[in-house]
């Protein structure tokens, strides 16, 4: 637990994504990605888990130097913004073609490898085009924002489409051997491939417990899952949490406005979102649309500027900051805020 503790963490991502998909990107980020073009990885992932929910989260300073790193590399040649969104659009093809041709179908262990393979050559891409655009001068950013942009809206939906499709083998898993859905959702990248290839799966029990509450902590390729009572006390520990009536994140598109929070981790529960409601979440994704439509902002935990909310808000032209790491921590339902995107500050009025 020190090793996670002693750390500083930034959120990277948060929504709807299982065990299996955290431990597969843990995977790619601290081993993977050392082997393309990058030639570099993050030194450790960390990724909580809860009820279909994840936030994700890498260690602050190896965050900061992958940017650096990223950026550096436009700014040496700035028509590789060109050639990574080439090779994302082509990744993002090659992902959906797959997943369409093997939707709703037991996987044989090659076709499981071939599937993890799509992921990480999309990965390898979207990573550095996503992150790139929040460490570039604004002079360089004005010039590579359209492409990158374009590339980014190109690419989200094989990242929806890939846990779709996951989620369907999974499904067809737990049918087959007498599991509760839920439990499949907590197997593992290694523990999918051990039952392709042997028909062992764990105790249905044991993943139980991680549906109620996990960490997938990734280090150089490996991973460890956490549960139990240390799950709660390691995200109390990084989540920055305290008791504040003012958060700060970063502008995505400015204006201000008041209104009503609404949090939401789950859009297609939701059935009486009102005109003009301040809409709070991890994350948005495609399916967060109708609701952002009707918002009168909206307010993320994670995200930068290539982030699903600061293009549809850009889109839209509402107000918009991403980036609090702990607006769906802070702020509770029904909450009256003033969302100030002009200066990039929640203001909770009452």
């Amino acid at each position: 637990m020190k090793k996670i503790t002693e750390k500083k963490w930034i959120k990277h991502w948060a929504g709807r994504f299982n065990v299996h998909y955290n431990s597969a990107l843990g995977f790619h980020n601290t081993f993977l990605m050392k082997h393309t073009e990058l030639n570099t990885v993050f030194p450790y992932a960390l990724y909580i888990y809860r009820n279909k929910y994840t936030a994700a989260y890498f260690e602050e300073t190896s965050y900061h130097a992958f940017g650096q790193l990223v950026a550096k590399k436009i700014l040496n040649d700035i028509g590789l913004a060109q050639i990574w969104s080439e090779q994302l659009r082509q990744k993002t093809d090659a992902m959906i073609a797959f997943t369409n041709t093997h939707y709703g179908k037991q996987l044989r262990e090659s076709e499981y490898k071939q599937f993890l393979q799509v992921f990480h050559e999309y990965n390898t891409w979207h990573r550095p085009v996503k992150v790139v655009v929040d460490f570039l001068p604004d002079h360089v950013l004005e010039k590579v924002m359209p492409v990158l942009s374009k590339a980014r809206v190109y690419a989200e939906p094989a990242y929806e489409q890939g846990e779709t499709f996951m989620m369907k083998y999974l499904e067809l898993l737990a049918t087959h051997v007498g599991y509760a859905y839920e439990s499949m959702l907590c197997l593992d990248k290694d523990e999918v491939e051990t039952y392709i290839r042997t028909g062992v799966l764990p105790l249905e029990r044991e993943l139980l417990d991680r549906y109620n509450g996990c960490i997938v902590f990734c280090e150089a390729g490996k991973h460890e899952i956490i549960v139990g009572d240390m799950v709660r006390a390691i995200e109390h520990s990084i989540a920055k949490v305290h008791e504040t009536n003012v958060l700060t994140g970063r502008i995505a598109y400015p204006g201000s406005v008041i209104g009503r929070v609404r949090i939401v981790f789950d859009p297609h529960s939701v059935t009486d979102f009102n005109e003009g409601d301040i809409l709070i979440t991890g994350m948005t994704r495609p399916e967060y649309l109708p609701l952002m439509k009707k918002a009168g902002a909206f307010v993320t935990d994670a995200g930068g500027m290539l982030s699903h909310a600061a293009i549809t808000a850009r889109e839209l032209q509402t107000p918009c900051i991403v980036g609090t790491e702990i607006a769906t921590t802070v702020l509770q339902e029904g909450d009256i805020v003033e969302v100030d995107a002009n200066a990039g500050v929640v203001h909770v009025l009452k």
